[in-house]
Order: C-alpha cells, then sequence, then structure tokens
C-alpha cells in the first residue's frame, strides 16, 4: 500500500513539473539584477516586478519588450539591438540617465523617460542617437533637461519618428538633430521645438 502512494505522489509531482515547464506564465517577471542575463538567455518580454538599478544593455541582433509595470528603472541603458518600452502600470519610469541607442531601434510606447541632469558628456539629453540609430515615439514622455530626443553631426544618420507622446526640454530643443536625417513628426506635444540642420 505504501509502494502503491509513494507511486502516486512521484506521479503527481512530475506532472507538476511538466505542466509548470509547458504552460509557465509569459511574459516573465523577473528580480532587478536579472534583466541582461535574462536577455542573454533569450528572453524576449521583461516585466519589471521591483525597482532596478542595473546597467542595462540590449546586445546587436536581440529584440526585447520592456514593460516597466508601474516601476522604475535607473543605471544606464544602451541599444544596440531592438527596444520596445512600455508600461502596463501606472507612472513606470527611466529616470536619472541619458538613453544611448547606438545604431539600435528604440520605440517608446508609453511610460517616462526622464534625465534632468547633466552626466560627464557635460550634457542632459533624454534619448542620444547616433551611429544609424532610430527612435520612434508612439506614446509615452519624455522630460530631458536639453534635449528629449538627441544627436551629433560627427557620429552618423539617424532616423526619428513621433507619433505620439509628449517631449519636453527644459532648456535648448525638444528635438536636436545637428547631422544628416530623416525626420517625421505627425502627432504628440514638442515643449521646445526643433532644431535640424545638415539634412
Amino acid at each position: 500500500m505504501k509502494v502503491k502512494n509513494s507511486r502516486k505522489i512521484i506521479a503527481l509531482i512530475l506532472a507538476g513539473i511538466i505542466a509548470v515547464m509547458m504552460f509557465g506564465a509569459s511574459p516573465k517577471t523577473f528580480a532587478a539584477t536579472s534583466i541582461n542575463s535574462q536577455i542573454e538567455e533569450g528572453t524576449t518580454s521583461i516585466v519589471l516586478s521591483e525597482d532596478v538599478n542595473e546597467n542595462v544593455i540590449i546586445p546587436k541582433g536581440k529584440t526585447v519588450v520592456l514593460d516597466l509595470n508601474g516601476k522604475t528603472l535607473t543605471g544606464s541603458l544602451d541599444v544596440l539591438g531592438t527596444l520596445t518600452v512600455k508600461d502596463g502600470g501606472s507612472n513606470g519610469k527611466i529616470s536619472g540617465m541619458q538613453v544611448n541607442v547606438n545604431g539600435g531601434t528604440l520605440t517608446l510606447e508609453s511610460g517616462t523617460i526622464e534625465h534632468l541632469t547633466t552626466d560627464s558628456t557635460g550634457c542632459g539629453y533624454g534619448i542620444y542617437a547616433y551611429n544609424g540609430a532610430t527612435v520612434n515615439v508612439n506614446g509615452g514622455t519624455i522630460n530631458s533637461l536639453d534635449s528629449a530626443i538627441a544627436s551629433n553631426n560627427t557620429t552618423g544618420f539617424m532616423t526619428a519618428k513621433v507619433a505620439g507622446g509628449t517631449l519636453t526640454a527644459k532648456q535648448g530643443p525638444a528635438i536636436y538633430m545637428p547631422t544628416p536625417i530623416s525626420l517625421e513628426v505627425t502627432g504628440g506635444t514638442l515643449n521646445g521645438g526643433i532644431s535640424a540642420r545638415m539634412g
């Protein structure tokens, strides 16, 4: 009798393990220190479960959707691949950093990018795009000390498409593009205007 019961218990445990493996929740929710490791392991959709301080890199060739889920990401964020940022919660924020898009693609659907101080370069941009980068703003908010979206005339072509959202610069234009550019603004609110040349 004990042997039969033991077999039943083992069978139930194995069935539970198989069910979790087959029907586990997606997208996954990860703790603060695991964003980079999960990207390396192939996770394409990440939902923050807590405030995170991490230097996050989206490598070239990787595509990631990051749901801020009402939480705050601090540290640094470098986009060499493809990143979509959204906020499935309330007041989700990428805070205190300039988001660097180095040849990659960044799409902001919702949530806030906030950089209200200068960094080591002496600038306080919200998003700095270069080396053929693409920035799409479909919603959300970018609050910056200097330009909300910026590039540099020595670092190559960039593309920016603004279809929604609110871009605010405390000083200077909301969009600063001193470089050969492709710029489309079809919606949204720009608090600070546009400075474009060489393209």
